[in-house]
């Protein structure tokens, strides 16, 4: 019997809790309360306020995207949407909860569903990309952890494996495999399912044949991911955590990446995992890994809540932003 969508939810919710749990019981909860209490909170809003700043790099990001499949939104209302998709991937189930309310909100203003569903694919994968890329870099030149070379074998492992999107960025490769599959799985009897399945494939391949496209999509990937260590990187000095920045940025990423997975609610409990294992190898106490993690996870959340806000607002005012009354879809200038 399929498990629904509520139970599932209930299920994401007590995994997480129960990896907080067995976390927490590893630690020091005193010690993490005084290191807690010590925050520089003026660098803790600052990394917050940075944090969203790198939304307005993938807002912009998104709207490359857009272009180059002839469709358009303005930025400011791509980073409302980018907001809000935040702010319902802390609740819904999977991880592209989010990505699907912001993709439904986007048809407002006349973009497919097929353009819309490609450009947030490809912003996740170039994502990906960049997060391992940028790890890597991070894994090579950080200095060694006291858990010896096994820890960041495993670590090089699971970044490798994260390169695997990029197999489907590249130009030169499934181009014309792909356009074969686009062209049989919109014919047949299943036509109207797998028509949709042929039509992002070959909306997809659209940017096969803009490589430029791809090529800054990445490099602003690599910069917003750069940031994100930069939010990790200040909320620890603000906890008076002594970690290198270059440790960060593998560090930061693998934990990302193990919280793609849709086991937990929004990464917790993975994300504090990570944390505690991983920057003990460079003299961080339990309590302290705990503490970054809550902190980082405050901050995720204190952006999410203005996504939250921003969706109250949007649906306040939805009879002027709704459809037009002859029922064509608004369009950005509108």
């Amino acid at each position: 019997m399929p498990v629904s969508r509520t139970a599932w939810q209930a299920l994401r919710l007590a995994f997480s809790l129960g990896l907080v749990a067995l976390v927490a019981s590893r630690v020091d909860l005193g010690q993490m309360a005084r290191v807690l209490a010590g925050a520089d909170l003026r660098l803790v809003v600052l990394a917050w306020l940075l944090a969203l700043g790198s939304w307005v790099v993938a807002s912009y990001k998104w709207r490359l995207l857009l272009r180059a499949l002839g469709a358009d939104a303005p930025v400011r209302v791509l980073l409302g949407l980018n907001l809000v998709g935040l702010f319902y991937s802390l609740f819904l189930p999977g991880q592209l909860g989010g990505e699907v309310v912001k993709g439904i909100k986007l048809a407002r203003y006349g973009v497919s569903g097929a353009k819309t569903a490609v450009t947030i694919g490809v912003d996740r994968l170039t994502g990906v990309v960049a997060l391992a890329l940028l790890a890597l870099g991070g894994l090579a030149l950080a200095p060694e952890t006291a858990a010896g070379p096994g820890l960041k074998l495993a670590a090089l492992g699971v970044l490798l494996a994260s390169l695997a999107p990029l197999a489907v960025l590249l130009p030169a490769s499934w181009v014309g495999g792909g356009l074969r599959l686009g062209v049989w799985l919109s014919w047949g009897p299943a036509r109207s399912v797998l028509g949709l399945v042929g039509a992002l494939a070959n909306t997809f391949l659209q940017y096969r044949r803009a490589p430029g496209t791809l090529a800054a999509a990445l490099v602003l990937s690599l910069a917003i991911q750069c940031v994100v260590v930069a939010v990790n990187y200040l909320a620890a000095l603000g906890l008076g955590v002594a970690v290198p920045f270059l440790a960060l940025t593998w560090i930061v990423a693998l934990a990302s990446i193990l919280h793609l997975v849709p086991l937990s609610l929004a990464g917790l409990g993975v994300r504090e995992g990570a944390y505690v294992v991983l920057l003990q190898g460079y003299g961080v106490s339990d309590a302290e890994g705990l503490g970054l993690a809550l902190v980082v996870f405050g901050v995720i959340m204190a952006q999410g809540l203005v996504g939250g806000v921003i969706d109250l607002v949007q649906g306040l005012r939805l009879p002027r932003h709704g459809p037009a009354p002859d029922g064509r879809a608004m369009r950005p200038e509108d």
